[in-house]
């Protein structure tokens, strides 16, 4: 992760070198969402500032570029427990992927499970599970089952049915999800260093 910050922050400063507010814009995204993932979001609030920063400086982002601004931003208004914030942020995020590629297009199951999460913590469980379960509809269609984010979207459909009251559902399904993750990834990383599903 040290070496992908490090190019993003040459491509970062390059792109602000040519007045390329749009490049700015992306890899600032790029930066916020690897500090998310190293759990450092000081500095992950930073880079999306500036992201949102040079947005305003620009007319040629593209929808998936503004998407990702959205769901970065509602991740960390999850983490906050801002829930209000993040339901806004990742319905931003999900008009936008749905109007560039339509309503089954694979970083849709995202958004979804985003405002899943903000639904289940506001109490709105209906949203919550029904968010989920389309998250979970979404993945498979595109990836299959047998991946990363499939079985991260059940550790959130697990949270929301253990939010909603359905305990044993929750705890069993959590329990077969975490476990498969955990494999899936034993068997992609033998020898490597970092989880490339980690950019994801």
């Amino acid at each position: 992760m040290d070496s992908a910050k490090a190019l993003y922050e040459k491509s970062n400063r390059t792109y602000e070198g040519i007045g390329d507010f749009g490049g700015v814009t992306v890899t600032s995204t790029d930066l916020a969402t690897l500090m998310f993932a190293k759990k450092d979001f000081k500095a992950a609030h930073r880079y999306l500032a500036r992201a949102f920063a040079a947005s305003q400086r620009t007319s040629g982002l593209r929808n998936d570029d503004i998407a990702g601004l959205y769901s970065v931003k509602s991740a960390l208004a999850l983490h906050q427990q801002k829930n209000v914030e993040a339901i806004s942020d990742s319905q931003q995020a999900i008009n936008r992927w749905t109007h560039a590629h339509g309503p089954d297009y694979y970083m849709l199951g995202l958004g979804y499970s985003l405002r899943a999460q903000a639904n289940a913590n506001t109490g709105d469980y209906g949203h919550a599970l029904s968010d989920a379960q389309h998250a979970l509809a979404i993945i498979e269609g595109a990836n299959g089952k047998d991946t990363a984010a499939y079985l991260k979207a059940e550790i959130v459909y697990a949270q929301a049915l253990q939010a909603s009251g359905a305990k044993e559902q929750a705890a069993s399904l959590r329990k077969e999800a975490s476990s498969g993750l955990a494999n899936l990834e034993s068997r992609q990383c033998r020898g490597c260093t970092i989880d490339a599903n980690g950019f994801r």
